[in-house]
């Protein structure tokens, strides 16, 4: 199946600062230790955006096929979910 969506460089610069910013905050160890769901779908939910759109998620996930871009697709709506709830502390979503 083809996976032709393309990042943004503002949306991969975003991203992979995230990470940084997270183990800044909580440390390297324990920023080791959060599910990759989460850590990726935080990253996600910041860049706003994801490779995968939900058309094809679905199709993956119909198929059976465990394509790795669909943790952080499936991640940052989880995130978006959480944080919508928790009204937007990154401490409360990464405490628990």
């Amino acid at each position: 199946m083809d996976v032709s969506r393309k990042r943004s460089l503002s949306g991969v610069i975003a991203h992979e600062r995230t990470h940084m910013l997270v183990r800044r905050h909580f440390g390297m160890l324990r920023s080791l230790t959060f599910p990759g769901w989460k850590s990726e779908g935080y990253a996600d939910y910041v860049a706003q955006e994801s490779s995968l759109t939900q058309t094809q998620t679905d199709a993956f996930n119909k198929a059976g096929i465990d394509h790795p871009a669909i943790l952080y697709f499936e991640g940052r709506k989880r995130v978006a979910a959480i944080m919508a709830k928790n009204g937007n502390s990154v401490d409360q979503l990464f405490a628990k």
